[in-house]
């Protein structure tokens, strides 16, 4: 209660998340402050990657890194859709800790954690200027269409044997490319695979060399008219 009014309740966070807000209250300052520079970054993604990051550099466990960053942007996407401030959602976490079912000891402990590192806290869910920028240019590149998410290309050689199968004559490559595609639209994944031949992968260089001298010569010729 704030001046005498009722402050309304509009984050809803699980029973699961608490072991989220717990990770978080026992991080020092200086973990945070690290946190916070991996958040603001164009690395700050759903990738394993980026939660292996996450984990070496708070020293949790990788699932554990995995949770707290689904945690974090779930809350960020929350305040913004609410219009809240994120000293709004400190406050949130605090009244979270109260109204959960757990020992009162180590809920107090908890809320500790977190009032000691307030103003730590409050900036993990400000503006990230850095992310926003990326998030951005990431939809604008990416658009409704489906997008590769992740390719490999894989490779090996079959043998061609003569009439009497008694000698290999000639060994042919087999090549296959494996897509991993991404509708952002659906948030559905699909993979396809394609087997290409030498024929193939040589005409795809020299489009991708073709297409490579057209961005050169569009940047060029918009840093030049900036």
């Amino acid at each position: 209660m704030l001046g005498g009014c009722i402050v309304a309740h509009w984050l809803f966070l699980p029973n699961g998340a608490f072991s989220d807000v717990r990770i978080l209250s026992g991080l020092t300052r200086e973990k945070i402050g690290k946190l916070r520079a991996l958040l603001d970054s164009s690395e700050f993604a759903p990738r394993y990657k980026f939660y292996v990051s996450v984990a070496e550099t708070l020293g949790i466990a990788d699932e554990e890194a995995s949770n707290l960053c689904t945690f974090l942007n779930y809350v960020q996407v929350q305040r913004k859709k609410m219009s809240q401030s994120a000293e709004a959602v400190f406050d949130e976490l605090l009244s979270y800790l109260k109204r959960h079912p757990r020992a009162e000891a180590e809920r107090v402990a908890i809320d500790k954690g977190l009032r000691d590192n307030r103003n730590e806290i409050i900036t993990l869910f400000s503006h990230l200027p850095k992310y926003e920028q990326h998030s951005k240019r990431h939809g604008l590149a990416g658009g409704p269409l489906p997008h590769i998410d992740e390719f490999r290309t894989y490779c090996d050689m079959r043998p061609i044997f003569d009439k009497d199968a008694t000698s290999i004559v000639d060994v042919v490559p087999i090549i296959t490319l494996h897509l991993l595609i991404h509708s952002e639209g659906s948030n559905e994944a699909k993979d396809i695979l394609v087997q290409l031949t030498e024929s193939d992968v040589n005409n795809i260089k020299e489009q991708i060399d073709r297409l490579d001298r057209k961005l050169g010569h569009l940047r060029n010729r918009t840093l030049s008219e900036k």
